[in-house]
């Protein structure tokens, strides 16, 4: 096994307890570190404010639905040599805040000084286990299936080999999360921004009363076969 195997692994095993804490839970932790990130702060503020835990959602009477979210796993934050400016580095520090207030692990790829000092910060207030960084190159990022999304800073030419690297990889399909303008902050600044480090899951309830017309719930009559 190789070390970032074991770091994938380590960073799975923990990130179930760190996604069942509230977004709530999680921010307030993160905030305080986050501090020296303008980026970081203002997005941790935005998620705090506008990302409800769930959401009721309308239905047809006698049934109850809620859209829940959560993070989707281990994140790969990741750049490239272009991304050497302080804003790449802000750019780079937002993913990595977002995908842990959004319920992940990550494992932050050693592509700069300020991505060590990064992980040293996160590392020392959250649980062990949940942040780790790799000397790894892109390539061997992209081709652990363990990683369930890549959050990646850097020029849109090497955003198309990452891209294309991942559609050759094995496993389930992962989300490509790139700020290719980082001067900008044109995706980070977008409105679905958070989202994409999440998975949703809807939960149905029937609330219809024992005893009611049990022939409602049918999805075809008699004659339909």
């Amino acid at each position: 096994m190789t070390e970032l195997n074991t770091q994938t692994q380590s960073a799975l095993s923990t990130q179930e307890l760190w996604n069942n804490k509230s977004a709530a839970a999680r921010v307030a932790l993160l905030t305080p570190i986050a501090q020296h990130y303008s980026l970081a702060a203002w997005l941790l503020e935005k998620i705090a404010n506008h990302m409800e835990e769930e959401l009721v959602l309308p239905g047809p009477t006698g049934e109850a639905n809620t859209l829940l979210w959560g993070g989707r796993g281990v994140v790969a934050v990741c750049c490239d040599d272009t991304a050497s400016t302080p804003a790449a580095s802000n750019a780079f520090a937002a993913h990595a805040f977002t995908a842990l207030a959004t319920g992940n692990a990550v494992i932050l790829q050693a592509c700069s000084p300020a991505a060590k000092a990064l992980t040293s910060s996160l590392a020392e207030a959250l649980p062990k286990g949940l942040v780790h960084i790799s000397d790894s190159s892109l390539e061997a990022l992209a081709n652990d299936i363990n990683f369930a999304a890549y959050a990646f800073v850097g020029s849109a030419e090497n955003e198309t080999v990452l891209n294309r690297l991942l559609s050759k990889r094995g496993g389930a399909l992962a989300q490509l999360i790139s700020e290719t303008d980082w001067d900008n902050s044109v995706l980070q600044t977008s409105q679905d921004y958070p989202w994409r480090f999440t998975t949703e899951t809807t939960l149905t309830v029937n609330t219809t009363a024992v005893g009611g017309n049990a022939s409602l719930l049918e999805l075809g009559g008699s004659n339909d076969h």
